[in-house]
């Protein structure tokens, strides 16, 4: 509950309050589970994160090539109903620096280093051109969050394929 509460409203609207009718508890019961609001989130936000990665960890597994991968990540976070990411850029300003800095670390390590990994691996097999791939993944990550995002639909039903092969091949020009 808490964590629809705070995608769909946001960390400022979504209250302890509604969290705690929300699950059918009091809000005394819920303070003594999370004091505070922030380690609600905090608590909310890593179950996020790891459930993500357990997604993206899958998806990975799924295809034995760097492309067929990224392919897979993509089909996968557009399958999603919540997005992490959003959620996240959301609440971490109002967050206190070190509470923001350990939820950063977090994601980090276990949301984009497996795609930095995934491009890493491309490389060194020769499928992807030489790159900085800690930039290619972050790249690929905020790209895949704002389609999935977005509630205009491109009408491709290939859309996670299409923006891949958009990142693999580029704009460059035919070759013949």
């Amino acid at each position: 509950m808490a964590e629809v509460l705070l995608e769909s409203h946001g960390y400022v609207a979504a209250s302890m309050s509604d969290v705690a009718k929300g699950v059918g508890i009091s809000k005394a019961s819920l303070y003594h589970h999370f004091p505070t609001k922030e380690a609600l989130f905090l608590g909310v936000a890593e179950r996020m994160i790891e459930r993500d990665a357990a997604g993206m960890a899958q998806a990975i597994a799924s295809a034995p090539t760097a492309t067929g991968q990224l392919e897979a990540l993509a089909d996968w976070m557009f399958s999603q109903r919540r997005h992490t990411e959003r959620m996240l850029r959301d609440t971490l300003r109002f967050l206190a620096p070190e509470h923001a800095g350990r939820i950063g670390q977090i994601f980090l390590s276990r949301m984009y280093a497996p795609v930095e990994a995934v491009m890493s691996a491309g490389i060194e097999r020769g499928e992807f051109a030489p790159h900085a791939p800690g930039f290619s993944a972050w790249a690929f990550m905020g790209l895949l969050s704002e389609f999935a995002e977005s509630p205009v639909q491109v009408g491709r039903p290939d859309l996670a394929s299409a923006l891949v092969r958009l990142l693999v091949q580029g704009l460059g020009p035919r070759t013949a």
